[in-house]
């Protein structure tokens, strides 16, 4: 059950579109982020929600949901999905430059999800994933 002022998405994998993802999240956010930092949290989604499509669900159908919620001091972003546990959190922070300089293209996604938002992954009893992303709200001084 969401709040009022909640937002939720459903994605299907193979059939969602980044840009209302996009939308979505503009419009949540509202005025309590600059454009720069929409658009990082922007790229925290995306990241996140292209790993479960890409590994979760990499030889299944799967559906992915994103709740919005804007807490006292923070935005609060929950993306569920019912595919095997897997913590992202239990990996150590990627290194940048290790992953540039091993020429792989894999690593990057969790180094800019950890960088741009506090993330946390849950193991609900009812099965799946439930990755937590959260960011505080810039205070006056940050917003000038």
């Amino acid at each position: 059950m969401t709040a009022p002022g909640d937002t939720v998405l459903s994605l299907r994998k193979g059939n969602y579109s980044l840009e209302k993802v996009r939308s979505t999240l503009d419009d949540f956010l509202g005025p309590r982020f600059r454009t720069l930092d929409k658009n990082r949290i922007f790229l925290a989604v995306e990241e996140a929600l292209v790993n479960v499509f890409e590994h979760t669900y990499k030889d299944t159908d799967g559906v992915l949901e994103i709740s919005m919620s804007h807490m006292a001091d923070r935005v609060h972003l929950e993306l569920k999905d019912s595919g095997p546990v897997f913590d992202p959190t239990s990996i150590p922070m990627p290194d940048p430059e290790s992953l540039a300089a091993s020429g792989g293209d894999g690593g990057y996604g969790l180094f800019l999800m950890r960088s741009i938002m506090h993330v946390e992954h849950r193991a609900p009893a009812t099965g799946g994933n439930l990755l937590i992303l959260e960011k505080r709200y810039p205070s006056l001084e940050d917003a000038v």
